[in-house]
């Protein structure tokens, strides 16, 4: 704690440090919004709130500055029970005292030839953000008396509490520092006045940003006051809805604001809402009827514990309720969601805007609709309200005497006929709005349904950082403080808190049911538990809710209200894994009427229905999904249909995923990949022949989407289950496993396995998947710079598959024979079989194809110093990469440009490029992309002089290329690694890893070490002398020996 308090100070020091710096430079916003980070860090440090209060008022904002010292008087009286010391007050004191220093009284008078010019003196007060005053007589024809007459009036009314000053237009303006106090000063009873008691007034007070400009007042402020002064009735004063909502804030409000409602003020302006001042008895212009008694001050929950996240939430359902014609909003979600403390914050939050209207009426006791109006009458008027009178009459009369928010809380149970009440209310009543919390939609017309989602969780990669922002940890973390106050998210534990408030959904109530068992079991223990969740998350606290005590029972609150046949759908649907679709809950739970059960289970809350895509996409919480398959009996027959219905969707998309719906079907294999890994892992236990179908049948996908790993994985687990499958699908299993081991790098594991996949296929005569086999065959012996051996592979399957008609398939051959042409430095030849390939693919083949032959094209273009028509290509296959899905080529997309950003002597912006690169191919296991971005980046490294950037980069891109067994490419990556000690002065290690890369070169291609090689070990002989050198270079040697002999 003692090193936090320290890290705590030095953090305070360094932004007053500079928020000093930013005023003297004048930049004083800066300096502002610096100051209230200290307060955001730590709102009990007074020091920070003073600093805030000093700039706000330096720049002119003195009702801001009133604002932060009254926040810092409650923060310091609810927490320490203390007040803000002299040195805090007497920064405010004149603003809150009786005289306003800053608007003293004018000091130098002119002559008054027009109404009111003789109050054109020097304005006594900075441009900035202040409460104004206007107010005129009222007639057809005005003398100039009397516009004198009201203006010396208003100058000796605002003479204790502003001051007064002339706009550009020669009208006087009194001008406060606080909305409160233009209010006091227009509604203030003062003695008579003989000049302007004949007279009848009206007054506007509005907010906002004076500027001083010659001596006169001008501003947007001052327009829209006229404006609002014209809608003014005579001897009426009325109040901006910015002014208004300001006030409210005052600790003891000068008068009562009653809501006019929306006035259209000028011709071209939105209808904006105006308030009328009360002086304590009725304004002779308020025409409103007065039966009905007014409904008692309104109830709001106190927040007992801290509210976290639902920023969008609170944004989005202020802006329906406040604004627009929405009068009904039904807040939908499953039990143990927070929709009653969204709702308590909403009411707490918006009190103010509608000027404390706000009523909060809980309705988990009422038992029947028919005591709905006498329970929110009781609420509203904090008892039984008139005796005799209907409940309903009376909450329309009460209603109907200002807009307000009526917000009914738990209203399931009440439906539907408790609708007709919601109804009978809104029709009756012109300016009520009403938000419902429930867990069914009521079903009126107008009514507007807001699904509320569990809070956000972490992820399994976040960082510590990211965790402390993410709402559903801040959550947990704070009612884990409450019992344990030393708990924090550390680097140790913050995985452990990432994957349990993963494993939890977010849901707030499995959230505090964890926490509360922070007492007796360990992080650890409790993400152990999460496989038994409804244990877990239990509690005795007799303060909940009944159904609020166990998420057990929150849920089954939820499924009390199904019929029998609709609970056993729902619990059908808990074989499907991250969702399903309409067509899929037909088929395999056999329900012909599956699109109305899930309208019935959407209705209330159990089902979330995603319209968003193509095709309705349904799903439900893992916790409701958890609690249906409880109820769900041992069915081999429900998992069979599961998997057999997968095995199918993913046969229908690998017939298309060579041509152009490619894009479309990756997508939906993706979307659909968790119930493709339970359906292979029930066939896996089950039917290994299906498994080893489907995961064969996923091939492309698992390759082109980044599951290569997952998908080797899964192909070897089921070769080693279905020993006697038969030879064509055990072929396919071998060939598919060989193939992602060699683009994971595997080569060890990947040849052995192309080989046997190879001589199955062509004992058995499966030319289709020969073709692949000797497609991936080619490509390993490529990589290997095997080139003969590459192009007799590639010119097999070229001629299997033009022997079948497979056009498509042939095109790929055409790209491998390319890439070998390429290899021997004949551009021509590859740019001809490329181009052949392209055509192919422009007929019939995927987005993907495509894009893969333009690389191609882009790679010739580069080699051959075309850099400016290779960056249009790669720009180009990188947006069809990333439109396809294809991570792994687009990654490699963004390599190649950096690669070209290094040629034209750009290494910082190669650098971000391979940083980008690097984190998709890491992510992705492709060890040959990884181990290429790095020998880039060391390449990049280098040129900008970071020696110790390039030596690690270098360093790592050789460790990878010699597990995967790439003996050049190694090679290359050590020469680089000694030309930066060399150049660096690390001259033996230089030397023993020019001979390590001698020796592997000598392995494999002999006649490629770069001249600039030979001219450095020469410069290095000689720098060194013939011994030292010599004992190095026999060093290096026998490293290369090891190295080729381990790999």
């Amino acid at each position: 704690m003692a090193e936090q308090r320290r890290f705590a100070e030095l953090f305070h020091e360094a932004l007053t440090g500079l928020t000093t710096i930013l005023e003297g430079q004048g930049e004083r916003p800066r300096a502002l919004e610096f100051a209230v980070r200290g307060v955001e860090a730590d709102p009990l440090r007074e020091e920070s709130h003073r600093e805030v209060i000093r700039l706000q008022l330096a720049a002119g904002h003195p009702q801001q500055a009133v604002q932060q010292f009254r926040t810092l008087e409650n923060v310091l009286s609810k927490e320490l029970h203390a007040a803000p010391v002299q040195e805090t007050r007497a920064l405010v004191a004149p603003l809150l005292g009786a005289a306003a220093d800053r608007l003293s009284r004018p000091r130098v008078a002119v002559s008054a030839s027009e109404p009111g010019q003789e109050l054109a003196r020097a304005v006594p007060f900075p441009s900035g953000t202040y409460a104004v005053l206007l107010a005129e007589p009222v007639g057809e024809s005005v003398p100039d008396s009397d516009w004198r007459s009201v203006a010396q009036a208003l100058r000796r009314a605002a003479r204790q509490r502003g001051a007064v000053a002339t706009s550009e237009s020669d009208r006087a303006v009194a001008v406060f520092p606080f909305v409160e106090s233009a209010l006091a000063c227009a509604t203030a009873r003062r003695p008579a006045e003989p000049a302007t008691d004949a007279l009848t007034l009206r007054m506007a007070v509005d907010l906002g940003r004076l500027e001083v400009r010659a001596a006169r007042l001008t501003g947007p402020v001052l327009k829209h006051a006229m404006h609002l002064l014209r809608a003014a009735k005579p001897g009426e004063v009325v109040c901006s809805a910015s002014a208004a909502a300001l006030a409210t804030l005052a600790p003891e409000p000068a008068c009562n604001l009653v809501d006019r409602g929306l006035c259209q003020l000028a011709r071209e302006a939105a209808p904006e809402r105006v308030f009328r001042l009360e002086r304590g008895d009725p304004s002779p212009a308020d025409e409103r009827p007065r039966a009905a008694a007014a409904p008692s001050a309104p109830s709001v929950p106190a927040p007992l514990t801290r509210f976290f996240g639902r920023g969008p939430e609170l944004t989005r359902l202020r802006k329906l309720l406040t604004t627009g014609s929405t009068r009904l909003v039904t807040l939908l979600g499953p039990s143990g969601l927070g929709k009653t403390r969204l709702a308590t914050e909403l009411a707490n939050r918006v009190g103010e805007a509608l000027a404390g209207a706000v009523w909060f009426v809980p309705l988990a006791t009422v038992e029947a609709a028919e005591r709905l109006a006498d329970a929110v009458l009781r609420a509203v008027h904090d008892g039984p309200g008139a005796a005799g009178a209907e409940p309903l009459r009376q909450l329309v009369e009460a209603f109907g005497r200002r807009p307000g928010l009526l917000i009914l809380d738990n209203y399931e149970h009440l439906l539907p006929e408790g609708g007709d009440f919601l109804e009978a209310l809104l029709i009756r009543t012109t300016d009520l709005r009403c938000l419902i919390t429930s867990r069914r939609r009521i079903g009126l017309r107008g009514e507007r349904e807001f699904a509320l989602q569990p809070l956000p969780t972490p992820g399994s990669a976040a960082t510590r950082a990211q965790l402390l922002r993410c709402p559903s940890v801040q959550l947990f973390t704070d009612r884990v403080q409450a019992l344990s106050p030393a708990f924090q998210v550390t680097a140790a534990n913050a995985a452990t808190v990432a994957e349990l408030c993963t494993g939890l959904e977010g849901i707030p109530l499995s959230l505090e049911l964890a926490a509360a068992r922070s007492g007796c079991l360990t992080l650890t223990e409790m993400l152990q538990s999460l496989s038994r969740r409804f244990d877990l998350l239990v509690t005795q606290d007799n303060y909940r809710a009944a159904r609020h005590r166990s998420v057990r029972a929150a849920v089954e609150s939820s499924l009390a209200s199904l019929t029998p046949e609709l609970r056993r759908f729902f619990a059908k649907l808990s074989v499907f894994r991250g969702g399903w679709t309409l067509d899929a809950a037909e088929e395999v739970c056999g329900e012909p009427l599956a699109g109305d059960r899930l309208a019935e289970l959407r209705d209330v809350s159990l089902v979330e229905a995603d319209t968003s895509g193509a095709q309705t996409r349904f799903s439900m919480l893992e916790t409701l999904r958890e609690l249906a398959a409880e109820q769900l009996p041992a069915s081999e027959r429900l998992a069979r249909r599961h998997a057999d219905y997968y095995v199918a969707l993913a046969e229908r998309a690998d017939l298309a995923v060579d041509g152009p719906e490619q894009e479309a079907w990756m997508d939906r294999l993706e979307v659909e990949l968790p119930n493709l890994r339970a359906a292979l892992a029930w066939a896996l236990a089950n039917r290994p022949t299906q498994a080893l179908q489907l995961a064969v049948t996923l091939g492309q996908f698992w390759e082109v989407h980044g599951h290569r790993s997952e998908g080797r994985e899964a192909v070897c687990a089921v070769l080693a289950r279905a020993p006697r499958t038969s030879a064509s699908l055990r072929a396919r299993g071998e060939g598919l496993a060989g193939w992602l081991s060699y683009l994971l790098g595997d080569d060890e594991r990947a040849r052995p396995l192309l080989e046997a996949a190879l001589k199955r296929s062509t004992r058995i005569d499966d030319w289709a998947c020969a073709s692949r086999v000797h497609y991936a065959l080619g490509h390993f012996a490529l990589a290997h710079e095997r080139l003969d051996e590459s192009r007799h592979h590639y010119e097999q399957c070229l001629a299997l598959r033009r022997a079948a008609g497979n056009e498509v398939g042939a095109s790929a051959a055409l790209e491998g024979l390319g890439d070998v042409a390429a290899a021997n430095h004949d551009y021509d030849a590859a740019r001809r079989l490329i181009e052949e390939s392209l055509q192919i693919n422009r007929r019939y083949g995927s987005a993907r194809a495509i894009a893969l032959g333009l690389h191609r094209l882009a790679v010739l273009d580069a080699e051959q110093g075309e850099l400016d028509s290779a960056e249009r290509a790669f720009q180009e296959t990188l947006t069809l990469f990333r439109q396809a899905g294809d991570r792994t080529s687009a990654a490699g997309a963004t390599g190649e440009l950096a690669q070209l950003a290094l040629r034209r002597g750009d290494p910082a912006t190669a650098r971000a490029r391979l940083r980008e690169s690097l984190t998709e191919m890491r992510e992705l296991g492709s060890a040959r992309g990884t181990a290429g971005g790095l020998f880039l980046l060391g390449q990049a490294a280098a040129a900008e002089g970071d020696h110790r950037g390039a030596v690690a980069a270098f360093e790592e891109c050789a460790a990878i290329r010699h597990t995967i067994g790439e003996h050049s490419g190694m090679a290359a990556a050590l020469e680089e690694l000694a030309q930066v000690q060399r150049r660096s002065g690390h001259l033996p290690q230089a030397v023993r890893h020019y001979a390590a890369a001698a020796v592997l070169r000598q392995a494999t291609t002999p006649d490629e070490t770069p001249p600039s090689v030979s001219e450095s070990v020469a410069d290095l002989q000689g720098a060194l002398g013939t011994e030292a050198f010599g004992r190095a270079w026999d060093e290096g040697l026998a490293h290369g020996k090891r190295l080729l002999e381990s790999s």
